[in-house]
């Protein structure tokens, strides 16, 4: 009994101990899985592309095969797949749910307009249940009311495939909506007052009714339930869309910098290399991803390398010092995911990151043998960032982290 209990024990404290972990993609082979930090692999790689996402300290990824023309997307939330082979491009988290997200493109006159497209919004449960029968052109979760989550009910919004407005409030234990406020409405406007006044979380909310006469409510908390305190007829009065440029005044730029002058043993260059990710459109996947390089010119109010016995710097104008020291064969701009900008770096075959932190900006060495791209500068945690990597022809290769370290093997 004591050896069942103690087999027991260890079984929940593993699965304990990877639901906490902050999870990777890691590929094997062509195929993608999931592991932890250290590599260890604990869902199976069989997707052709999994991408990560952390929002407010959660991490889930959307996992993708590509079969034909098709993409069929898994969700790994908690470590675990809680939604398998759904005809979706993302799932993105919302509250204490997740969207599933379907982009189709527009047709006109016969013709495919792939940069119009029309989106589908399927809501999930966090146990990856089907929340509704139904699917939205957008799924909005208002928790203005409640935004610690602590609340057995959630006040949302819908637009149906008409343009149509709803809202309601669901009941997260009954699993079903409780309460109706309106329904198929043409008209929507929302007012958070906790925006204008002190110690007033209420929402204003402007509707038309069933009769297509203009109704204004006030939603709030009462005894830990979200209800319509007021409910009165409000005119509402169509607006000008040009009202607002009739009166716009024009503001110039007078914020001119001097550019300083490099050292005479010094060369200026006002041109490097970009590094962009190659997508048609934002919402399409893509195998393989690509990233390619294009030459532009760099904003002299912004900056220009510095070039001393063969070697670059980056100085910075802004901030009127030499941001990149000089010691590097190449410096890439780079377009990075988050809100850390920065650079690539190369030294010989070998590439590292400059990395923007105010006040105390990261420099991780060249040690890439492939051509790194920050992904989330923070993603482990303390400033542990998760990377890219791609390969001579830009191709990506698999996922890294900033000691160098590759989450990709042979079969």
């Amino acid at each position: 009994m004591k050896r069942f209990f103690s087999f027991f024990l260890f079984v929940i404290l593993f699965v304990t101990s990877h639901a906490q972990e902050v999870g990777v993609p890691y590929r094997v082979g062509d195929k993608f899985g999931i592991s932890n930090r250290a590599g260890q692999i604990f869902i199976a790689p069989e997707f052709d592309l999994v991408v990560p996402r952390q929002e407010d300290k959660v991490t889930y990824f959307n996992c993708h095969k590509f079969v034909g023309n098709e993409v069929l997307t898994s969700l790994v939330y908690q470590n675990k797949i809680i939604i398998k082979d759904k005809k979706h491009h993302f799932f993105y988290r919302e509250g204490r749910f997740f969207l599933g997200c379907d982009y189709r493109p527009k047709r006109k006159y016969n013709r495919v307009l792939q940069d119009e497209i029309d989106e589908f919004q399927t809501l999930y449960d966090a146990k990856g249940n089907r929340v509704f029968t139904t699917d939205y052109k957008s799924i909005s979760i208002l928790d203005a009311l409640d935004e610690k989550n602590e609340l057995n009910e959630v006040l949302m919004v819908t637009t149906d495939m008409d343009n149509l407005y709803s809202m309601f409030v669901y009941n997260l234990k009954q699993k079903k909506v409780t309460r109706i406020f309106f329904d198929k409405s043409s008209y929507l406007e929302l007012r958070y007052n906790g925006e204008y006044r002190t110690n007033d979380n209420s929402i204003l909310v402007t509707y038309k009714d069933i009769n297509n006469q203009g109704m204004q409510a006030v939603i709030d908390l009462v005894n830990n339930q979200i209800k319509a305190i007021e409910t009165k007829p409000f005119a509402i009065k169509t607006k000008n869309e040009y009202a607002d440029y009739d009166t716009a005044v024009e503001v110039i730029d007078s914020d001119f910098r001097i550019v300083e002058q490099p050292k005479t043993s010094q060369k200026r260059i006002d041109q490097w290399q970009s590094i962009t990710t190659k997508h048609k459109f934002y919402w399409e996947l893509s195998k393989p991803e690509q990233i390619v390089f294009r030459r532009e010119s760099i904003r002299p109010e912004n900056g220009y390398l510095v070039e001393e016995n063969g070697k670059m710097g980056y100085y910075n104008t802004g901030y009127k010092k030499l941001m990149v020291p000089i010691q590097y064969d190449e410096i890439y701009k780079a377009s990075f995911s988050g809100s850390n900008g920065g650079y690539v770096l190369r030294n010989g075959s070998k590439y590292g990151l400059y990395i923007y932190d105010h006040p105390e900006n990261k420099i991780i060495a060249p040690i890439f043998d492939k051509i790194p791209i920050l992904v989330d500068y923070d993603y482990f945690k303390s400033k542990d960032p998760l990377i890219k990597v791609y390969d001579e022809n830009g191709t990506f290769f698999c996922y890294a982290n900033g000691e160098g370290i590759l989450y990709y093997k042979e079969k």
